[in-house]
């Protein structure tokens, strides 16, 4: 099949059915002329990223819920999206004097491509964003904080289920004394848990995360000191979600579809 790396049109919708084609048999260089031909047109960098790529992305997260996509098909698309943003990113170059972050995903959080692209438009705009990928452990993530010291850490969290992990990983980054600027749909409606895990600020949009990193006044110390860590109410909640993954085991097991499918791996994608 030959894919025409050029859209019908200039609408993002148009983009995106092109290189939704394109993804879907994991062409990165066909997906990459897509979007670098809009930008030689004089489509913003941030149109391709949060207006092409990311609603493309969520359609394709939406597909496979419904069962349209299976898990191949949601990863390949993916898998080349990752590799069509870390190409543009490469493409800019970084001052010697640019002002370093570091950009990870909370641990727990495989979600990298959200972070993925801030990372990407932050360099874009000038800064040296430094991506470490999905799920970053705490532990490691401290260590690597206190070896290399960027201005801040901006921390990624698309999954409430992985707000333990941010607040690891948000508690390993003040005992670096290093602030940390928080974004994504798992922190809650307008990030109204980021304050409680003891981020700094919150984004709700990339270009908030520039805007905060030049005009923010951070007390890593205060904000570690106001943090709520959880306590016995994540316990319970675990207890919860580990008697409700047995209810609906059990609920499954006359079922005729549970025979089709694997129990290990039913139990796993509910937990």
């Amino acid at each position: 099949m030959t894919i025409d790396p050029t859209p019908p049109d200039d609408s993002p919708a148009a983009a995106r059915l092109a290189v939704l084609a394109a993804a879907s048999g994991g062409d990165a260089g066909a997906v990459y002329q897509v979007v670098s031909g809009l930008m030689t047109e004089g489509t913003p960098f941030h149109t391709v990223l949060f207006e092409v790529l990311a609603p493309l992305e969520a359609e394709v997260g939406r597909r496979w819920e419904q069962g349209d996509f299976g898990i191949s098909e949601e990863h390949v698309i993916t898998a080349t999206l990752e590799t069509v943003v870390a190409l543009l990113a490469g493409s800019f170059d970084i001052e010697p004097g640019a002002r370093r972050l570091v950009v990870a995903c909370a641990e727990g959080d495989a979600h990298s491509l959200p972070a993925r692209m801030v990372a990407a438009y932050l360099v874009f705009l000038g800064w040296r964003a430094v991506f470490l990928g999905p799920g970053h452990p705490a532990a490691e993530l401290e260590a690597f904080l206190q070896e290399q010291p960027p201005e801040a850490l901006v921390l990624s969290c698309t999954i409430t289920t992985a707000l333990p992990g941010a607040r690891k990983c948000i508690r390993a980054a003040h005992r670096t004394g290093v602030p940390v600027l928080a974004g994504g749909p798992g922190y809650g409606p307008a990030g109204r848990w980021a304050s409680a895990l003891g981020a700094d600020a919150w984004a709700n949009d990339p270009d908030d995360v520039d805007a905060i990193l030049n005009s923010w006044e951070p007390d890593p110390a205060a904000s570690e000191a106001a943090a709520v860590d959880g306590g016995d109410a994540l316990r319970r909640m675990g207890a919860r979600r580990a008697d409700l993954v047995a209810a609906v085991l059990g609920a499954l097991e006359e079922a005729e579809a549970a025979a089709l499918v694997d129990p290990a791996q039913l139990r796993s994608d509910l937990d």
